[in-house]
């Protein structure tokens, strides 16, 4: 979708910890299951250890027998040095990863010093998928979810959510998708969940795997039955049969709201301009990060409120090659938290310009659409979250040239839609400023993000990127 790009002050995103445990020694007052959100702090490598963070560092500090991680990006000193440390004090720490994020120039020294020190690493060894997960377990009794990779960007720049569970039931569903792809077992070899629905706290609680649960099909299913309303922020959107269930919905009634991110917007077979054309409010994230949740909150004042979340992009990637794992939490205080940052994510969003009619006429078909780099400001606490925050007035700058800005590491390979979308960016930057900025070619034979797909797409050819 071809607009102006606007170069807009940081935006802070308040971190919730709405909930406490036996770790933090507060239990007044507490949700449960602990929900946390990324701070978006504009300079991830000046940034401190954010709340989130110091969160899981404390579920990681706290483990006395095993934790078991599948993690995608990893390039946190904090959580390196965590590991190595419950390493060091005879904890069991096994981790899963993708065989292209494994050796990547960001992520490689990292993973590579965990090896050195005992750690057992495993990758998926398979260029045709990634393994996209972000969670832990610990003792076989806490479990660590959400959107959130193990890295500068998603710790401190991007838009995440993460949800930390205290279950035996729900630390063995995750246990199980773990071990095996531990022993190996990846992608469809996988064999499916033994059990996805459990009660947790009081409420109904539901976990699938992908592509084993058929994970989509079940976020699918939540918006067949949704009544009232659906707010949903997302990275990538290319599923067009979750598109139809929207406008299905929208159909019966249902109120819809989408909050897509710059980049997966920019992406020829996003859902956000057919949406918008079918006048679903739709906007468009211009935050110095990007909006990386995979989240949908649905029924929020009704009487069957619920949230889904996890590391799954909408997408046919995501679903039916990507190691992916979603949660559905039926509770209504889960879902008012949700729904408070959700709301604070769109107030702060300005409204899509000519969302109607005449966007077809505006689109230009290109592989990416990518945001200018933004002035990079003094990091800020972020503020409470009930605290109004003041926008700044949005500034117009000049949108690059060619297929991506190369001002700075800005992009990860799972930014791309195919390996031909990472292919052009990283050819661009070469010729630009004489280096892979974006370290996209891991391995350094002039090939970028082998692990994705190649090829670009028409509009409505099948997805085939994450």
């Amino acid at each position: 979708m071809r607009r102006h790009l606007l170069s807009i002050s940081l935006l802070c995103l308040v971190l919730l910890t709405v909930a406490s445990s036996a770790i933090a020694g507060d239990a007044a007052a507490a949700l449960n299951p602990e929900l946390f959100f990324t701070a978006n702090w504009p300079a991830p490598d000046a940034s401190p250890v954010t709340a989130l963070e110091q969160a899981l560092l404390d579920h990681l500090n706290a483990a006395t027998v095993s934790i078991d991680a599948a993690i995608y990006d990893f390039d946190r000193p904090a959580l390196r040095d965590a590991l190595i440390a419950a390493h060091n004090r005879g904890v069991r720490v096994r981790i899963v990863t993708d065989d292209e994020a494994r050796i990547s120039d960001s992520s490689k020294p990292y993973y590579d010093v965990l090896a050195a020190a005992g750690i057992s690493v495993v990758d998926d060894g398979d260029a045709t998928r990634i393994m996209h997960n972000k969670y832990a377990i610990m003792d076989g009794q806490r479990v660590w979810t959400g959107s959130t990779n193990w890295s500068e960007n998603d710790l401190t720049r991007n838009h995440n959510n993460a949800l930390a569970f205290l279950s035996d039931e729900v630390a063995e569903a995750y246990q199980n998708d773990f071990n095996q792809m531990v022993a190996g077992v990846f992608g469809n070899a996988k064999s499916a969940s033994p059990t996805t629905t459990f009660g947790y706290d009081g409420s109904p609680l539901e976990i699938y795997f992908s592509p084993q649960d058929n994970a989509l099909d079940q976020v699918i299913a939540e918006v067949a039955a949704a009544q009232s309303s659906i707010d949903f922020a997302i990275f990538f959107f290319t599923d067009d049969s979750l598109r139809d269930a929207l406008l299905a919905a929208q159909a019966r009634g249902v109120r819809i709201r989408g909050l897509f991110d710059e980049l997966g917007a920019g992406n020829a077979s996003s859902d956000d301009e057919t949406l918008c054309a079918a006048g679903v409010p739709v906007r468009i994230e211009q935050t110095v990060g990007k909006m990386h949740n995979k989240l949908m909150v649905l029924d929020a004042g009704g009487a069957a409120p619920r949230v889904v979340t996890g590391s799954l992009n909408w997408s046919a990637a995501g679903d039916v090659r990507n190691s992916e794992n979603i949660v559905i939490v039926h509770d209504a205080d889960v879902t008012q938290t949700y729904t408070a940052a959700f709301a604070q994510w769109w107030e702060e969003t300005p409204p899509l310009a000519g969302c109607g009619a005449q966007v077809e006429a505006e689109k230009v078909y290109l592989p990416l659409a990518l945001r200018a780099p933004a002035a990079t400001p003094t990091p800020t606490p972020p503020p409470d979250l009930a605290t109004p925050i003041s926008t700044p007035e949005p500034t117009a700058t000049t949108a690059p040239t060619g297929p991506c800005a190369c001002s700075g590491n800005l992009y990860n390979c799972d930014d791309f839609s195919s390996q031909a979308a990472a292919q052009a960016c990283f050819d661009w930057c070469m010729a630009e400023v004489g280096t892979d900025v974006h370290r996209l070619d891991s391995d350094g034979d002039g090939v970028a993000c082998e692990s994705l797909p190649l090829g670009w797409r028409v509009v409505g050819a099948a997805d085939i990127g994450d």
